[in-house]
């Protein structure tokens, strides 16, 4: 009897590179959105923060002013007063901090820590008044 030759099984040797590459990026994707729905979110909640520190403040101006609360008014906070008072002398007493309101017919500085208005004035739509001025009836 003649013993059988053994046959030796090859064995295929397991490329891992494209496998662990595969996995590198599906994580480096994963990552990536992730930052992005993080982003996102902190601009979701900046912009609910925004919208409830400007309905306080409008609500603590309601208590010393009657506002027209038909319309919604702009606010904004104040960052550089010394700026904006090189612009217009309606900025003179504003500080860090102030808000800006604008309603379509006025403008107003309002200090809310101290609940006090800084400084009042009407808009006024030059260009209703310079057709006024050109065409009389």
């Amino acid at each position: 009897m003649n013993p059988e030759p053994k046959t030796q099984v090859k064995t295929k040797k397991t490329n891992w590179l494209p496998i662990v590459m595969t996995f590198i990026g599906i994580g480096f994707l994963a990552f990536i959105i992730g930052m992005q729905y993080s982003n996102n979110n902190d601009s979701i909640k900046a912009d609910a923060d925004n919208k409830l520190l400007s309905k306080k403040v409008i609500e603590s101006l309601d208590t010393i002013l009657l506002t027209n609360s038909e319309s919604a008014p702009t606010v904004a906070k104040i960052e550089d007063p010394a700026k904006l008072a090189k612009t217009d002398d309606f900025y003179d007493d504003s500080q860090i901090g102030d808000y800006l309101i604008l309603y379509p017919q006025r403008a107003i500085i309002y200090r809310y820590e101290e609940n006090r208005i800084i400084n009042f004035a009407p808009i006024v739509d030059t260009a209703v008044i310079k057709t006024n001025v050109e065409d009389p009836q």
